[in-house]
């Protein structure tokens, strides 16, 4: 009989541990090798970091890991043959090799050396600076911006970057895609790039971007079909009183019906208002010199109105926009009243102007460009929407469509067992009918005839869905001009009197 001491006892633990502690070490050892290597781009242009590296044994996965800034990666793995190394990353072609482990001895590393080839694409590299005024020597960079990355063509999320400490940033453009790059910084007017790659016949198309050029020669393929872009993004200031002029927001000749394009400006117009939730602005129209002094005061008015209607039927607070109609009275060239002057003179002047009035912390949620982009395509479809089964032979087209019209179109939109009710504002009545070449069909172009029971004609002006509406039009930019005018309720496009 084998008698055990507590000595004897630890000493018998100490070395049965230790051996285990042996035979385990031993077996990991035995049974494992590590794949190490680095990921590089062709033509020694650099390690290639953030690598996607992964070991299949046969058809299944055995680990994962990621390259680091200097393209290393290491993965231990059980010791075997072979296996088959895949990586991938989104700027570079699929990278594939099969590793030989056989002469690998247990516990020992096997080097892997991955070449890298450029994916058809580009690596867009932004510098973000202060806007540069003529009294500047100098521009300060921009850092501590967030900046957002929407892909539209797969309505994905790239990266958002908030509080970028550094004035640069990097965005991976890959072929067949439509990117927006929204940069946002305290005190700076929020900035949108939309950069098109391959997309819709534009090989590389940026809108909301000044110049653009190539990186260094020898990072661009044969046929530039990859390479680098460098970009000098400048932001500018935003403060009490900053003009803003607003391009192609056309309007027909004496009239406050927009063109067909100026839609589109003013969903720019809308984008510049959620991007910027701070800014509370006057949006004022001029006219040039041409007419009547009151009656281009009341026009540009009324122009301004339907432009700032539109905005709030897209969900902009109509406390944070107001209509200004300027008339003639800040022309910008000599072209006053009697001076003859061309058309191209003329046009000069008539022009819509943004104007900041009070920069504001905003109390409200800071939305993702993803989140904004989703509010804007919502608008869109519901507008498209709006506009379906419209009979195009049989009354004005969505183009021609004066922006009242499309704010009442797009916020009335009832059912057929309801009546349509809207109010408009009658400027004139007349026992007798106007003759149709009369100035006030000129001046309104809108201007609609109603007779009651072949006694009476009125004439209106304005067409809303919401009385408070008809109510601003008459008092901002109709009783100035007529005094006696007053509102008048419709019921299916009948005058009631009440």
């Amino acid at each position: 009989m084998l008698l055990i001491t507590p000595t004897m006892h630890n000493r018998v633990s100490v070395l049965v541990f230790s051996f285990l502690l042996f035979i385990g070490i031993g077996t990991v050892q035995a049974q494992d090798i590590a794949i190490e290597g680095y990921t590089y781009e062709s033509g020694n242009r650099g390690y290639v970091a953030a690598a996607s590296v992964m070991v299949y044994d046969g058809d299944d996965l055995i680990k994962t890991s990621l390259s680091n800034a200097d393209g290393l990666f290491v993965i231990n793995v059980p010791k075997k043959d072979s296996y088959r190394l895949e990586i991938a990353h989104d700027l570079y072609q699929p990278y594939s090799q099969t590793v030989d482990c056989s002469d690998t001895p247990a516990g020992e590393k096997v080097f892997v050396k991955a070449e890298m080839r450029r994916a058809p694409g580009y690596l867009f590299e932004v510098t973000m600076a202060e806007e540069k005024l003529p009294d500047m020597e100098m521009v300060d960079a921009i850092s501590g911006a967030r900046i957002d990355v929407y892909n539209n063509t797969k309505e994905k999320e790239v990266f958002v970057l908030d509080g970028h400490v550094d004035p640069h940033f990097s965005v991976p453009l890959v072929k067949g895609n439509h990117y927006t790059v929204l940069i946002r910084k305290e005190g700076f007017i929020a900035k949108r790039i939309e950069a098109f790659v391959d997309v819709e016949g534009c090989i590389l198309c940026f809108e909301g971007l000044g110049t653009i050029t190539p990186g260094v020669t020898d990072n661009l393929s044969e046929r530039n079909t990859i390479g680098v872009l460098l970009a000098n993004v400048t932001l500018e200031r935003v403060f009490s009183g900053k003009m803003i002029e607003l391009r192609d927001l056309y309007y027909d000749l004496g009239s406050a019906r927009l063109k067909s394009g100026a839609k589109k400006e003013l969903r720019k117009l809308v984008r510049l208002m959620n991007d910027n939730p701070e800014i509370k602005v006057e949006l004022g129209s001029h006219t040039d010199s041409r007419g009547g002094d009151d009656l281009n005061m009341d026009l540009s008015q009324r122009r301004a109105q339907s432009a700032v209607d539109y905005l709030i039927s897209k969900g902009i607070d109509n406390e944070r926009i107001i209509s200004q109609g300027y008339g003639e009275t800040q022309l910008r060239n000599e072209c006053a009243n009697g001076v003859n002057c061309s058309e191209i003179e003329h046009g000069y002047n008539r022009r819509t102007e943004l104007r900041i009035l009070e920069v504001a912390k905003s109390n409200e949620r800071i939305k993702s460009l993803a989140e904004l982009i989703m509010m804007e395509k919502g608008e869109k479809e519901l507008e498209e929407f709006a506009f379906q089964g419209q009979v195009k032979n049989d009354g004005p087209t969505e183009d021609s469509l004066s922006t009242e019209d499309m704010v009442t179109d797009s916020l009335a939109m009832e059912t057929e067992a309801e009546p349509i009710i809207s109010y408009s504002v009658i400027i004139h009545e007349t026992a007798e009918a106007l003759p149709s070449d009369h100035p006030l069909f000129t001046t309104h172009s809108d201007l609609k005839e109603v007779n009651v029971k072949g006694a009476q004609y009125y004439y209106a002006t304005g067409n809303y869905s919401e009385l408070s509406k008809a109510e601003t039009f008459l008092k901002t930019s109709i009783q100035a001009v007529y005094p006696d005018a007053r509102i008048m309720k419709f019921v299916d496009g009948v005058m009631v009197e009440e």
